[in-house]
C-alpha cells in the first residue's frame, strides 16, 4: 500500500510590524500516516512559541489536540487543515495555514501457495496457514518542503490493516478458520483437488483492495522412473510417493519386485502403487516377439551345433538380420529368410573369433544385436 504525503502552506496573515517568515520546514511520516512537522522561522526576536492548532479533520483522521511550546517538532500529526502561529519573544505573531493530505493507494498482492500432499489427504485434517498481509507493505513518500520537490521513501507498519477471506473454499470439506492475524486453510479427508482459490481484502482508513490466494495441492504420487525389456520380462522402477510399491501389469500382474516375466509379445500397460494406496499415472511399454539367437557354434561336421542358429526367427515376416566381424566387415546378409550361418565368407572358412549381428525389423520397435563366437578345433 502506498501512502503519498502532500504537504501545501501558504502564508495567511502577517501584520507589517511582523517580522517573522517560514522559509522552510520538514516533515516525516512514521506509523500509520502519522507525520512529524519540523518548523524553523526567521526575522523577530528568539525564543519563538510555537502552537499547531487543527482547524479542519481529515475524513480518516482524528481530532489532533492543540500544542504549543517552545519546541518546533510536532509528532503523530494526523491528516488535515492546521494552524501554526509563532510568536516571539516581543508577542509579535505569525500564522501560516498548513495542509497536510495523505492519499493512501492499497495494493493487495495475488499469492500462490504450494502444499505437498499425500495423494490421500490427511486422516485428521490438514491445516494450511494463509497470510494475506505477509508481503503488502506500506510504503510512504513524504516531501521535504524546501520547494526544490525533493523526497524520501519510508516502511510503514501494518499496524492499520484489518484483512478478511472474502470467498468460501471450493472444496465441501474445507474451511476458513480465523486464528488471530492469520487465516487457517482446513480440510477433512482426502484432497482430490489440483488447486484451491480463494479471495481477501484489505483495508486501511477506509480504502479497501482484493488480492488472490491460490493453493497449489502437489500429490506425493509415486512415478514409473523407468521400463526396462529384457526378452520378454519387463523390468520397472518407481520413485516418489512412500515406498515401498506394488507393480501392476495390465491390470491383473503383480510384482512387488518390479520384474514380470514370461509376457508374449504385444502391448502392456503399468502402474505403481505405494505403500499409502497412492496410484502412479500408467506408462505403456511394447514386448517383442522373442528370439534366442545361438551363444556360439562349431563347424566341425559332426552335426552338432555345425550353424549359427536363431531360435523364433519364424515369428518375424520382414526382417533383415547382417553378420559382422570385429573390423566391420559384412560377412553375411539376410533379407526376409534365415539360413543359419555356416562360418563362410565368399566360400572360405572364417577363423575362430566372436562375430556380431544385427537385426531390424517393421514389425518391433526395438533392433535386435550382440555377438557370439565361432569355435573351430586345433589347426582348423
Amino acid at each position: 500500500m502506498r501512502l503519498l504525503t502532500t504537504i501545501l502552506l501558504s502564508a495567511m496573515s502577517i501584520p507589517v510590524f511582523c517580522q517573522l517568515k517560514l522559509p522552510r520546514w520538514e516533515s516525516s511520516v512514521g506509523i500509520d500516516g502519522l507525520t512529524t512537522c519540523d518548523f524553523k522561522v526567521q526575522g523577530g526576536d528568539s525564543p519563538y512559541f510555537y502552537t499547531l492548532t487543527q482547524v479542519e479533520v481529515a475524513a480518516y483522521s482524528s481530532k489532533y489536540n492543540t500544542q504549543g511550546g517552545m519546541s518546533e517538532s510536532f509528532k503523530d500529526v494526523p491528516s488535515g487543515k492546521y494552524m501554526l502561529t509563532v510568536t516571539d519573544r516581543n508577542q509579535q505573531k505569525a500564522e501560516f495555514p498548513i495542509e497536510i493530505k495523505c492519499d493512501f493507494e492499497l495494493r493487495a498482492i495475488n499469492d500462490t501457495i504450494e502444499v505437498n500432499m499425500p495423494c490421500q489427504g490427511g486422516a485428521d485434517g490438514v491445516d494450511i496457514e494463509l497470510d494475506p498481509v505477509e508481503n503488502d507493505i506500506l510504503v510512504v513518500k513524504g516531501s521535504i518542503n524546501n520547494y526544490s520537490g525533493a523526497g524520501t521513501n519510508h516502511f510503514v507498519k501494518k499496524t492499520a490493516y484489518q484483512a478478511s477471506i472474502s470467498s468460501k473454499p471450493t472444496h465441501p470439506r474445507a474451511k476458513i478458520i480465523n486464528e488471530g492475524d492469520k487465516f487457517v486453510y482446513h480440510i477433512e479427508g482426502a484432497i482430490v483437488q489440483e488447486e484451491e482459490h480463494l479471495t481477501y481484502n484489505l483495508e486501511c482508513h477506509g480504502i479497501k483492495s482484493e488480492g488472490s490466494i491460490t493453493i497449489l495441492f502437489k500429490m506425493e504420487k509415486p512415478v514409473l522412473k523407468e521400463i526396462g525389456i529384457d526378452r520378454n520380462t519387463a523390468i520397472i522402477t518407481a520413485e516418489g510417493g512412500s515406498p515401498d510399491y506394488t507393480y501392476i501389469v495390465n491390470d491383473s500382474l503383480e510384482s512387488s519386485s518390479g520384474r514380470v516375466s514370461n509376457l508374449p509379445f504385444g502391448n502392456y500397460s503399468a502402474i505403481a502403487i505405494d505403500a499409502n494406496g497412492c496410484q502412479s499415472e500408467s506408462k505403456n511399454f511394447f514386448i517383442n516377439k522373442a528370439i534366442y539367437p545361438s551363444n556360439f557354434f562349431t563347424p566341425n561336421g559332426d552335426g552338432i551345433n555345425d550353424t549359427w542358429t536363431i531360435l523364433n526367427i519364424e515369428e518375424y515376416s520382414k526382417y533383415r538380420i547382417r553378420i559382422i566381424d570385429r573390423r566391420g566387415v559384412l560377412l553375411k546378409e539376410y533379407v526376409n529368410e534365415y539360413i543359419p550361418w555356416d562360418g563362410t565368407y565368399k566360400g572360405n572358412p572364417m577363423p575362430s573369433s566372436d562375430y556380431w549381428y544385427i537385426m531390424t525389423s517393421d514389425e518391433t520397435d526395438q533392433d535386435f544385436s550382440g555377438h557370439f563366437t565361432l569355435l573351430r578345433g586345433d589347426g582348423e
